[in-house]
């Protein structure tokens, strides 16, 4: 089942999160999100701090995960995880984001990652100005752009379409393996300025 968000904000704190997960040979649906003037991610549960405020999709078997489309003017992610990952043999979807403004900020994440012998999804980023800045000082995760491999599978590409990309304080964009399964590529298209 798709989930299909429309609205003027969007705001998840405090350990909310929006998700789908295929767990069998069943297509994971897609998420597809359009807030007209902004979309915020931030805080952990403080129930649970655990429990990130995130968006993902995610296989668990070998079914492939649903595709994460979000459209917003402002993205702003604190400390929290946008993402598409693959646990097993099922492949990673696409993340496919359009705005004006990104920022992530002490950790947050945009990322798509093969865990398993699947490919992961590719990461497909459109934004008139990039900025990455800082590192979650509680567990060390930088603020990235990413696709990885930690398992067999391929990673996904990395493609990045800006006017503005600003790194900075261990902000991060990168394609990595750290296993058998080939990293992807990355491909930075910036109009002005990195």
């Amino acid at each position: 089942v798709d989930i299909v968000i429309s609205s003027q904000y969007l705001l998840l704190s405090q350990g909310a999160g929006i998700n789908s997960r295929t767990f069998s040979p069943a297509q994971g649906g897609n998420i597809t999100i359009n807030a007209t003037d902004s979309i915020q991610l931030k805080e952990f549960s403080p129930i649970n701090p655990s429990n990130g405020s995130d968006i993902t999709t995610s296989s668990f078997g070998p079914g492939n995960a649903g595709d994460l489309n979000v459209s917003t003017r402002e993205l702003n992610i604190v400390g929290q995880q946008l993402l598409s990952v693959s646990i097993e043999s099922g492949k990673g979807g696409n993340v496919n984001l359009f705005t004006e403004q990104l920022k992530l900020i002490d950790g947050g994440v945009i990322a798509s990652t093969a865990l398993g012998i699947a490919e992961g999804g590719d990461l497909n980023i459109n934004a008139q100005s990039i900025e990455l800045i800082g590192v979650n000082l509680d567990n060390f995760t930088a603020s990235a752009l990413s696709t990885g491999s930690l398992g067999t599978g391929e990673a996904g590409n990395l493609t990045i379409n800006t006017g503005k990309l600003i790194l900075r304080d261990g902000g991060r964009v990168d394609a990595s393996t750290f296993n058998s399964g080939l990293a992807g590529s990355v491909t930075v298209n910036a109009s002005e300025s990195v």
